[in-house]
C-alpha cells in the first residue's frame, strides 16, 4: 500500500471524528450565543472544507488546503452578501483550520486529546444544556483518542466502536423505547453501582466541601448565589394527610454581617400548652379542630445528613428513637408524633386575631380533659404539670433584639405596619409587603456590611435567607417576637424523600396567646401556606387563595391517601441558606456531575475492553499464516522494517514466502 493511499484511508476513517468536532464546535457557539447560527449551513460549510481536503490529499496538493479554504470562503461570502453567512463561513474556516493543524503528525498526538478534554470539561459543567448530538460527538472523539493511544495501527478499526457508539446513543429513549432485557439490566446495574460509589465518596467528604454546595448543615452563615442539588437527604413517610410541611432543624436568635447566629434553645412542648389554651378559649370543638389540624405519626430516616439536629415538624409532640447519638448520620431513624396545622384556615386566623393574650391559662386538669376530648391524647404524657406551669411565663425579650436593623429598616417596618393593631396583623402586613421583592437565586450579598438593609433598599432581590432575615428584623422593630428558622419545606404530595432543593429558611412570629406561627415571605414558596380549604372557607368566608374541594373524601380513602389535589406552584421549591440547601435552577451540582463522570468513565472503560477483546478474538481465529503476517507487521511498527530483517532474518524470510509466494507454514 502506497503512503498516499494509506494517508487517504486514515483521513477518511478519521472523517467521523472531524465531523464530531464540527458538531461540538457548533453546539458551543450556539450555547455561548456568540452569533445567530444556522446548524445546517455551518455544518455544510465545514463538511465542504473537509471534503476539499480529501480531494487535495488524493491529488498530492494538500499544501494548498489553506489557500483554497480562503478562496472558497470568499466566493461564498461574495455570492451570499450576508453578514450572518459571513460569520458562519468564518467560523467554519476557523474549525477547518484547527483540523488542518491537528493533522500534523507532531501536533495530533497531543492536540486531539487536548481538544477532546476541553470539550468534555466545558459540557460536563453544562450537561443539562447538552443536546444528544453533542454527547454523541464527544463520545466519538473520545473513542478515536483512546484508540490512537492504544496503537497507531488500530485507527483502521476506529470505525467499529464509533458505529457502535452512534448506534447505541441514537436509539430512541422516550417514545416506545426498546426492551433490552439482560443488556438493559446490566447497564442499569452499572449506573447504580457508579451512583452508589459517588454517593459514598461525596457523603464521606461532605463536611469538607464548601457549605454552599452541601446539604443541610448546622450553620446559619450567609452564602452567595445558590446551586441546585436534588440529592435525597432523608425519608419522611406516613399515611396521614399529605400537604406541605415545615421540617425544622433549628432556629437562630441574632444576625450580623455573616448571617444568622446564636442558636435558640428547644422549648420542648411548651408550645402545645399555649396552643391548647388558645383552642380552649376560642371554643374549638372536636369537629372544628378537624378542619385545620391533624394528628400524624410518621417514620423518619437520615439518608445523607450529618448533624446534631433532629429534623422534625414545627409542631412535634414526641420523638421516639432507640438511641440518639450526639452526631446523627446516615441510617439514623426515629418516629415522630406531631400536629400539622393549617395556619391559613379561617378558624385559625380568627383565633389568632381575636384571642385575648392576657387571659389566664386554664388549670392543668382542665386542659388534660380538653386534649383527650378533641385529639384523643393523654396530655400528661406530652406536657408535665411542671412544664405546663413553666409555659405560662416565657421570656420573649431575646426575640426582640433588633440591633442589626438599620435606621431605614426600622422606618420601613413602622411604615408597613401603620394601622395594624395586633401582632398577627403586623406580621401579615410585613409578609405581604415582602412578596413584591424579586426572587433571585443568584443574589450575593456576602460583601455587604448589612445584608438585610442591602436586600431591602439596594439589590431588592434575593432568596429565602434574605426574605426570612428581613421579616424577622422588621417584626422585632414593631414589637413582635420572632426568630429565624432553617430546615425544609417538604411537599409530601410528591414523594416521601426529602431532597436538598427543598431546604428552606423562614421566619416564625410569636403570637401572644397562640404561640409560634410560621410565615412565608419568600415569593417562590408562598404556596407553602395555601389553606387546605376546610371549615368556614367552604362557605367563602376565608381569605383569598383557598380551595373549595371536599377534602374529607381523601381522608376517608377516596382518591390518593390523604392527598390534597391542588397542584403546587411552579416555583414551589425550598431554597437553602448556607446552613441549609439549594433550590432548583438550571445549574448542576457537584455530586450530580460526578455521577455522570463515573457512569461515563465506566462506559468508556467497557468500550475499550470490548475493542481489545474483539482484537484478541480476531487474532485467535486467524490462520497460522495470517498470524505470522500480523506479528511481523507489529514488529515492523515497533522496531522498523530494517531491524526486523536484521534481527529476525529467518522469520522475515518465512514471512516473505508466505505473503508473496503463498506458501503455507507447513511448507516453509
Amino acid at each position: 500500500m502506497s503512503e498516499k493511499v494509506k494517508r487517504l484511508i486514515e483521513y477518511i476513517i478519521s472523517f467521523p471524528m472531524m465531523i464530531a468536532f464540527v458538531l461540538v464546535s457548533f453546539a458551543t457557539i450556539k450555547y455561548m450565543d456568540w452569533f445567530l447560527v444556522d446548524g445546517v449551513l455551518m455544518i455544510s460549510y465545514s463538511a465542504l472544507f473537509l471534503v476539499l481536503s480529501a480531494v487535495l490529499l488524493f491529488i498530492d496538493l494538500e499544501k494548498l488546503d489553506i489557500v483554497l479554504y480562503l478562496i472558497m470562503s470568499a466566493v461564498i461570502c461574495v455570492i451570499a452578501r450576508d453578514m450572518g453567512v459571513f460569520k458562519m463561513v468564518a467560523a467554519s474556516f476557523a474549525i477547518a483550520l484547527v483540523i488542518y493543524i491537528l493533522r500534523n503528525e507532531k501536533i495530533k498526538k497531543y492536540g486531539w486529546p487536548f481538544i477532546t478534554l476541553l470539550g468534555f470539561a466545558f459540557w460536563i459543567f453544562n450537561y443539562r444544556d447538552a443536546e444528544k448530538y453533542t454527547v454523541i460527538s464527544l463520545v466519538v472523539m473520545l473513542f478515536y483518542v483512546l484508540i490512537s493511544f492504544v496503537k497507531k495501527e488500530n485507527v483502521y478499526y476506529a470505525a467499529v466502536p464509533v458505529v457502535l457508539a452512534i448506534s447505541l446513543l441514537a436509539l430512541p429513549t422516550s417514545d416506545d423505547p426498546y426492551e433490552w432485557g439482560i443488556v438493559k439490566k446490566a447497564v442499569e446495574g452499572v449506573q447504580k453501582v457508579c451512583a452508589r460509589v459517588v454517593d459514598e465518596v461525596s457523603y464521606a467528604f461532605s463536611g469538607i466541601a464548601s457549605k454552599s454546595y452541601t446539604g443541610y448543615s448546622e450553620e446559619g452563615g450567609l452564602s452567595g448565589g445558590l446551586i441546585s442539588n436534588e440529592r435525597e437527604e432523608m425519608s419522611f413517610s406516613h399515611d396521614g394527610l399529605r400537604t406541605k410541611v415545615y421540617l425544622k432543624g433549628r432556629s437562630f436568635l441574632e444576625f450580623d454581617a455573616e448571617g444568622a447566629k446564636d442558636v435558640d434553645e428547644d422549648d420542648g412542648n411548651k408550645w402545645f400548652a399555649t396552643y391548647m389554651n388558645a383552642l380552649y378559649h376560642s371554643g374549638i370543638s372536636n369537629s372544628d379542630v378537624y378542619n385545620f389540624s391533624r394528628l400524624v405519626e410518621c417514620d423518619a430516616r437520615y439518608k445523607y445528613l450529618k448533624t446534631t439536629d433532629i429534623i422534625k415538624p414545627i409542631c412535634t409532640l414526641k420523638v421516639y428513637a432507640d438511641s440518639v447519638p450526639e452526631k446523627k448520620k446516615r441510617g439514623f431513624d426515629y418516629k415522630l408524633k406531631y400536629i400539622i396545622i393549617d395556619y391559613k384556615s379561617p378558624d385559625v386566623v380568627e383565633s389568632l386575631l381575636t384571642f385575648d393574650g392576657n387571659q389566664m391559662y386554664e388549670d392543668y386538669d382542665t386542659i388534660c380533659d380538653y386534649a383527650k376530648d378533641i385529639y384523643y391524647l393523654d396530655f400528661t404524657k406530652i406536657v408535665s404539670r411542671e412544664e405546663y406551669e413553666a409555659s405560662k411565663d416565657i421570656d420573649l425579650s431575646r426575640y426582640l433584639d433588633s440591633s442589626f436593623a438599620s435606621e431605614r429598616v426600622k422606618e420601613l417596618a413602622k411604615e408597613v405596619t401603620k394601622g395594624c393593631d395586633t401582632p398577627y396583623a403586623k406580621a401579615s402586613a410585613i409578609n405581604q409587603f415582602l412578596h413584591q421583592y424579586t426572587y433571585d437565586l443568584g443574589a450575593d450579598l456576602t460583601e455587604s456590611n448589612n445584608y438585610i438593609d442591602s436586600f431591602l433598599f439596594e439589590d431588592q432581590k434575593g432568596y429565602c435567607v434574605h426574605f426570612a432575615s428581613a421579616m424577622v428584623e422588621m417584626l422585632r422593630v414593631v414589637g413582635v417576637p420572632s426568630r429565624y428558622s432553617v430546615g425544609y419545606l417538604h411537599d409530601e404530595r410528591g414523594t416521601d424523600m426529602v431532597k436538598s432543593n427543598e431546604a428552606h429558611a423562614w421566619p416564625e412570629a410569636y403570637i401572644e396567646g397562640f404561640g409560634w406561627v410560621p410565615f412565608e415571605p419568600t415569593p417562590s414558596s408562598e404556596y407553602g401556606m395555601v389553606s387546605w380549604g376546610f371549615g368556614k372557607r367552604d362557605q367563602g368566608d376565608g381569605p383569598a387563595g383557598s380551595t373549595s374541594q371536599d377534602y374529607h373524601k381523601n381522608d376517608q380513602g377516596d382518591g390518593p391517601t390523604g392527598s390534597i389535589s391542588q397542584k403546587p406552584h411552579a416555583n414551589d421549591q425550598g431554597d437553602g441558606p448556607r446552613g441549609t440547601n439549594k433550590p432548583s435552577d438550571n445549574s448542576s451540582d457537584k455530586s450530580g456531575k460526578l455521577r455522570y463522570l463515573f457512569a461515563f468513565a465506566a462506559s468508556i472503560a467497557f468500550a475499550v475492553l470490548l475493542v481489545i477483546a474483539i482484537k484478541k478474538v480476531r487474532y485467535a481465529l486467524m490462520s497460522p499464516e495470517n498470524k505470522l503476517i500480523y506479528d511481523v507487521r507489529v514488529l515492523e511498527d515497533k522496531i522498523g522494517e530494517e531491524a526486523v530483517k536484521k534481527e529476525y532474518s529467518d522469520l522475515y524470510a518465512t514471512y516473505l514466502r508466505v505473503r508473496f509466494r503463498g506458501d503455507k507454514l507447513s511448507d516453509s
